[in-house]
């Protein structure tokens, strides 16, 4: 099972190098306006569109980056990181529906991610950091905002880490470890969320998941059909990353939207220590976290009430019954939080 944060890794990867010098930034950029490198397409109401992120070579382009972007021409421009690692974008897209009236939303796959087609030996946890500084070069953005979720949250801090001048608002949803490997402060915080693994099992076997599989009809898996049983693997997928698990029809995302190996590429690839706490708290535009409190990453928000609940600078807000995809469990409650996060008017 592919939880939306990578929390089990077992096969080891070798992953390819991405150098993260400035000099290759600045060539990378030199290129950005060739006529082949961009591949707009219509879509709706805004524009979906790929770009190069790697030199091609002799067996054609590698790593093209897709891109979904609408919203307000001329509003402020917020990217949006997916979780995962191995993850996409869309699971995403209802928490963000409707606000693409006041803001230019945009969305895109990591590299490796299913519409981000890229060599294994490519993908790296480094490569998305400076992947999201190239779709800002790409875009001619000087100042962009960021909103990231779940293992996205880890990207976005880094990126604040190293391109913290190009950056105004950060919102951080349902946040992964922003300090690895925890501090014995961290875990006297929150002894729980030293092991997702477990958390993420207790969530998914809860009785209320059990109960649903039950109701549906889906409790006897050896005589299922292969449409029921992937309808039994969605509710108990619902169960890891909500708190409530009836509306599991509503859950985007995991199974075939899901690589495993672009995953595990860029989680081997992590840096061994990280500490994001201080970046974010140092960062001089507003910072906001909303987390639930059934979140498997940290059940009860011990951790991030440890981390910002006593910052003036840092915006922490705790949704209750809410689990990983607060949007499902407290839509309303949820949107509030994330229009005050992003610094808009209404809902």
């Amino acid at each position: 099972m592919a939880f939306s944060l990578t929390i089990a890794v077992a096969l080891a990867l070798t992953a390819g190098s991405n150098p993260a010098s400035d000099e290759a930034l600045d060539a990378y950029e030199a290129g950005l306006r060739t006529p082949a490198h961009l591949q707009p397409m219509s879509y709706g109401g805004g524009v979906e569109w790929i770009f190069q992120a790697e030199p091609a070579g002799d067996d054609g382009p590698r790593c093209r980056i897709y891109v979904r972007e609408y919203g307000a021409e001329g509003a402020e421009p917020w990217i949006v990181v997916h979780g995962g690692f191995g993850a996409e974008h869309s699971y995403l897209l209802d928490a963000f529906a409707g606000l693409e009236r006041e803001v230019r939303l945009i969305f895109y796959d990591q590299r490796g991610s299913l519409r981000s087609h890229c060599p294994t030996e490519y993908v790296t946890s480094d490569a998305h950091v400076l992947d999201i500084e190239r779709l800002r070069r790409v875009m001619g953005l000087e100042r962009i905002n960021l909103v990231g979720h779940s293992m996205g949250t880890h990207l976005t801090g880094r990126y604040l880490e190293r391109f913290g001048q190009s950056v105004d608002r950060i919102v951080l949803l349902a946040p992964a470890h922003l300090r690895y490997p925890l501090e014995e402060a961290d875990l006297a915080a929150n002894p729980a969320a030293g092991d997702n693994n477990a958390a993420g099992g207790q969530m998914m076997n809860r009785d209320v998941v059990t109960a649903q599989i039950e109701a549906e009809g889906f409790g006897e898996e050896e005589e299922l059909g292969l449409r029921e049983r992937d309808f039994a693997w969605r509710i108990r997928f619902t169960g890891v990353n909500s708190y409530s698990v009836s509306h599991w029809r509503e859950l985007r995302g995991g199974g075939a939207f899901y690589s495993g190996e672009a995953g595990q590429a860029a989680w081997q690839s992590r840096p061994e220590t990280v500490d994001l706490v201080p970046v974010l708290k140092a960062h001089p535009g507003p910072v906001s976290v909303i987390i639930g409190d059934h979140d498997f990453a940290d059940p009860g928000a011990g951790l991030n009430r440890h981390w910002f609940g006593d910052d003036p600078d840092v915006s922490l807000t705790v949704l209750e019954n809410a689990g990983h995809n607060a949007w499902l469990d407290q839509p309303r409650a949820f949107r509030r939080a994330l229009v005050e996060a992003m610094g808009l008017g209404g809902d």
